[in-house]
């Protein structure tokens, strides 16, 4: 822009024939336009307790910053693999050390039959032979049937539409197959 295109904010005003304001200078208290060294006094004072301010602000804020940094996870490569075994050793032996007896089979079987929300009446209970000689006194809900091919303490609700199976080597497969899809499978 050239130099015979600029006007100031009172040179506008005065060429308007519309609004005009009645000053367009800088507000000033009258105790300073008395004192103009009170004005400058002040304004300097606001301008030093500004900076003081921002720089409190700033020291503030690149603390926090190195605190977070200092705080981010580390990727650790040694880690991943023995949390992975640590997990399977332990939940191998909190089921591994299940006694399989007439009241887990009860429970596993009422956990089992509590999934089925279908009013089909064509369900079979399927053990393994010895986990079913366990519950022969056992008044359960369901028609049962001995299967040699499933594994002691699982069990197999079938009906029209599929099955339901449950029991620890499941739980243990299911745990095994959501580690290995996280790629730190050992």
């Amino acid at each position: 822009m050239s130099e015979a295109n600029k006007l100031s904010l009172a040179q506008y005003f005065d060429s308007r024939q519309g609004f005009r304001p009645r000053d367009v200078s800088p507000a000033v208290p009258e105790i300073c336009q008395q004192s103009p060294d009170l004005y400058a006094t002040g304004l300097s004072d606001g301008q030093q307790m500004a900076e003081v301010t921002f720089s409190v602000e700033r020291k503030q804020l690149q603390d926090l910053i190195s605190t977070a940094d200092s705080i981010r996870p580390e990727d650790n490569a040694d880690l991943a693999p023995m949390l992975d075994i640590l997990v399977r050793k332990i939940v191998a032996n909190v089921i591994g050390n299940i006694t399989i007896d007439a009241d887990f089979l009860r429970r596993q079987i009422n956990a089992a039959i509590a999934v089925l929300t279908e009013a089909d009446q064509n369900r079979t209970l399927r053990m393994h032979p010895d986990d079913l000689a366990l519950l022969a006194d056992a008044d359960l809900p369901l028609k049962c049937s001995a299967d040699t091919n499933m594994a002691r303490g699982t069990l197999r609700i079938e009906c029209s539409d599929g099955w339901i199976e449950h029991g620890p080597a499941l739980i243990l497969d299911r745990l095994e197959r959501a580690l290995n899809q996280d790629g730190n499978g050992a």
